[in-house]
C-alpha cells in the first residue's frame, strides 16, 4: 500500500516547506544542485524536466515528459540521526531495507494497484535527503528502487563535500 510510504514522505516534509522571504529562498540550498538529471532520466527510462520551483518555493521535482513515467521528487532538511527520527515517526513499523549511503539511510518500497512507490531517506553531512519517486503501471521494481538508490548516493555524495547550509524549514 502506498498510503504508508506517503506518510513517511509527509513526516519528514513537513519542515521541508519554501520560505516566505524572498531573500531567505535566495539562500536555501537546492539538492538538484547535486543531482545528474540525465543519469536519472536514463535509470527511470524517461526524459525528464527538473522543477526547480521558485524563489519563494523552491523544489526539486524531476517531471517525466511523457505521460505514464515515473516522477521523482527530493526535499531535504538540516536534521542530524537518521535512526532516531525514524523511530520517532513510528516509520519502523515499515518495511525497510538499510543500505550502505551517506551516514544512515532507509528504503521503502510499496506496490499499489496502480503505482509503485520508493521512498528513500539518507543522512548526510548535517541534512537528510528524501527521494520520493512515483511510478504508474506498467511500473520496473528494479528500475524505480535503482534510480532512488542512485538519487540517494549523488546526494549523501554532494552535501558530504558542501558546508552545512540552511534548510527550508531553518
Amino acid at each position: 500500500m502506498v498510503a504508508g510510504l506517503v506518510v513517511v514522505g509527509l513526516a519528514m516534509t513537513t519542515a521541508a516547506c519554501g520560505s516566505d522571504s524572498e531573500d531567505r529562498a535566495a539562500e536555501v540550498f537546492n539538492p538538484c544542485d547535486l543531482l545528474d538529471a540525465t543519469a536519472l532520466a536514463n535509470a527511470v527510462d524517461s526524459s525528464v524536466v527538473v522543477d526547480l520551483g521558485n524563489s519563494n518555493a523552491p523544489r526539486c521535482t524531476l517531471v517525466p515528459s511523457e505521460d505514464g513515467k515515473a516522477v521523482l521528487d527530493i526535499n531535504y532538511m538540516s536534521w542530524t540521526n537518521l535512526p532516531d527520527a525514524w523511530e520517532s515517526m513510528d516509520a519502523p513499523k515499515l518495511t525497510y531495507t538499510s543500505p550502505a549511503i551517506g551516514d544512515a539511510a532507509r528504503i521503502v518500497v510499496q506496490t499499489g494497484k496502480d503505482v509503485l512507490g520508493v521512498t528513500g531517506v539518507v543522512e548526510s553531512n548535517g541534512k537528510v535527503f528524501m527521494v520520493n519517486a512515483l511510478d504508474p503501471k506498467p511500473y520496473a521494481v528494479r528500475d524505480l528502487g535503482a534510480a532512488v538508490r542512485m538519487a540517494m548516493v549523488q546526494l549523501a555524495d554532494g552535501a558530504a563535500s558542501i558546508a552545512p547550509t540552511p534548510s527550508p524549514s531553518s
